[in-house]
């Protein structure tokens, strides 16, 4: 059985044999089945075409979590397979979740039963087991339409009955593609090379995955508290937030592209910190999990705010934030060593989570400023600047920090001792709202320009080399410093090589994890020119458009313009720009253009320029 021999068990296939576009997967089993599969938001259809002469049986491996299932029940009927299975432990921790499935056949089954280990009992059904099956007619095509909820196994019925009734794989993915042409269509590009439009709109896709949907058609759901709610009409319910991860590049992008998703999501949030009295770093189904480290959900909702997705309550939240910034929680620790950070103005030994911490402070300041408490803003703009207790004259860089205010000896930048994800030489660069001081502290522009070419000497190299690590988050905002330093041609240059280097649009396209679509906004901002620095701002930094024509069509009614008429591989240098019409020399954007939309019209060379140099248009550390 697969509980006991999951080899034996596992359908082996050819990529040849595949047939792969948005809602829709088909695939030619080594066996001869041939497999179809498309999904709505809450239910999916699926089609086994089976060979002659071949058994032609379904296995419902209820166990197979791939972090495991503690227990799991599954109820087979004349036609329909029910049950759920109770899973958890996201890498490594200890959350809890339920999902409910009720899967209905368009044939009756020849023969089922269910297993449990290693012991098969023919014909039985509706008990604790660790899977079943169903037997068909051999030769047969077999269609099934699935529901599934995190509610109950009632709750799957009515969300297969509401999005998916009576409609094959067929029609299913006709509308998934329709959909999914609607959202990638957001966004119109013209020019670049095909290699680029397929890596652009593949990066689109993968921002647009997650989070994923949560509550039932009828708007129920289960919270952080162990209870039942029922979302307001309208709202819909979200989960698999990874925070840590999103706040920097996705959750921007999706407040332009997806207002009224995101203003939920951060609802979401929200309504979860309330239940669950904290906010979460990484939430899976409705627990916390504490992956990662700082306190992101706070970016996440100050810069949703800050990108227009502000239908969230946004003085509730604000609130509930102030509560965790400042108070230890009970239970889940929301903040780690916040005691120690409030007393000292770090977290001794934890040098990541006191610059996460400190960005995190920043973005509650904005959303406060944004909401008219001034005291809240200065005081929390007084923590942003924390990061200075980091910063060791003698070494040059920001490092872990000893309780007793001294710094160890014999500092390595290229340790990942102190650091999350990353090491010492890449996160010198996390202070993103900052710059100005930064550079000041780093010993001036020229200084900083020639520490800058020595960093990106190497593009990805991983935790333990003093270079950029630039598939992984920590180092997202770095290759934009140099529009602060006076020198944005670097910054030009340099994203061109990145997006050329790190990225393609086949298999092997990326360089590191996608994070739930961080890394794939990420490609989608820097390849129209733009970037957001700033945690909880609007703000855009701007770098080289890859493309000669780029149109945004938000669904609220913004309409943003970018156009770069000479734009190619051999012109990747700005020579001059017109926001809205109107001369700018400065190689960022205001946050009214994101707030109202507008039109960027990029001049571009082939050789490296002036525009953007003077200290004067240097983009604001606010």
């Amino acid at each position: 059985m697969p509980a006991v021999h999951p080899d034996r068990y596992v359908a082996r296939f050819s990529h040849r044999n595949e047939t792969v576009r948005p809602g829709y997967y088909g695939v030619r089993l080594d066996n001869g089945v041939h497999t179809e599969l498309s999904v709505t938001r809450r239910s999916g259809a699926a089609r086994f075409a089976f060979p002659q002469g071949k058994p032609a049986t379904l296995l419902v491996n209820t166990s197979g979590s791939v972090t495991g299932t503690r227990d799991s029940r599954i109820s087979i009927g004349r036609d329909s397979i029910s049950g759920w299975a109770a899973s958890g432990d996201f890498c490594g921790t200890k959350n809890r979740y339920r999902v409910y499935f009720h899967a209905q056949f368009d044939k009756p089954f020849q023969r089922t039963g269910t297993w449990r280990g290693g012991t098969v009992t023919p014909r039985r059904s509706g008990v604790q087991d660790s899977g079943g099956y169903a037997e068909f007619e051999p030769g047969s095509t077999v269609n099934v339409r699935l529901g599934l909820s995190f509610v109950s196994a009632e709750g799957a019925k009515r969300n297969l009955a509401a999005e998916n009734r009576g409609r094959d794989v067929d029609a299913i993915a006709s509308q998934a593609n329709a959909a999914w042409n609607r959202r990638l269509g957001e966004i119109a590009v013209t020019g670049g090379t095909e290699e680029q439009k397929r890596t652009f709109y593949s990066s689109l896709y993968h921002a647009y995955l997650q989070p994923n949907v949560f509550s039932d058609v009828d708007g129920r759901y289960p919270g952080f508290d162990g209870k039942i709610h029922t979302a307001p009409k309208g709202r819909t319910i979200y989960t698999d937030f990874s925070g840590w991860d999103i706040y920097r590049s996705e959750v921007p992008l999706l407040s332009v592209l997806a207002p009224k998703e995101m203003s939920d999501i951060a609802y979401t949030m929200r309504e979860f910190a309330e239940q669950g009295g904290a906010w979460d770093r990484w939430t899976v189904a409705n627990d916390y999990t504490g992956v990662m480290n700082g306190d992101p959900e706070h970016i996440i909702l100050a810069s949703a705010y800050a990108f227009g997705a502000k239908d969230f309550g946004a003085h509730r939240a604000l609130l509930s934030m102030l509560r965790g910034a400042n108070q230890p929680t009970s239970g889940y620790e929301e903040r780690p060593g916040l005691g120690e950070y409030l007393k000292l103005g770090y977290v001794p030994g934890k040098a990541a989570d006191t610059l996460e911490y400190t960005s995190a402070d920043f973005a509650i300041a904005q959303l406060a400023h944004r909401l008219g408490d001034d005291d809240t803003y200065r005081g929390f703009m007084k923590r942003a600047r924390y990061w200075h207790k980091l910063y060791n004259p003698e070494t040059g860089y920001l490092q872990p920090r000893n309780a007793d205010g001294g710094f160890p000896a014999d500092f390595d930048p290229a340790t990942p001792d102190g650091w999350v994800e990353g090491n010492g030489a890449q996160y010198a660069w996390m202070v993103p709202y900052d710059y100005a001081g930064l550079i000041r502290a780093y010993g001036g522009r020229k200084a900083v320009n020639n520490r800058l070419d020595a960093f990106f000497a190497r593009l990805n190299a991983g935790t333990r080399k003093p270079y950029a690590f630039l598939s992984n988050e920590p180092g997202a905002a770095s290759p934009w410093v140099s529009d602060f330093t006076g020198a944005p041609a670097k910054t030009q240059q340099l994203t061109r090589r990145v997006l050329r280097e790190l990225f393609r649009s086949g298999p092997d396209g990326l360089a590191g994890n996608d994070d739930l679509g961080q890394m794939g906004a990420w490609y989608v901002w820097t390849a129209m020119g733009l970037y957001p620095e700033y945690p909880g701002r609007a703000e855009l930094v701007t770098g080289s458009p890859v493309f000669t024509g780029v149109a945004i069509h938000s669904p609220d009614g913004r309409e943003f313009r970018i156009t770069a008429p000479d734009s190619s591989e051999t012109n990747q240098y700005v020579a001059g720009l017109r926001v809205n019409g109107r001369d700018s020399a400065r190689p960022w954007l205001p946050e009214s253009f994101a707030e109202r939309g507008g039109s960027l019209e990029f001049a571009m060379a082939a050789r490296p320029t002036d525009w953007g140099t003077a200290n004067a248009d240097a983009p604001p550390s606010p």
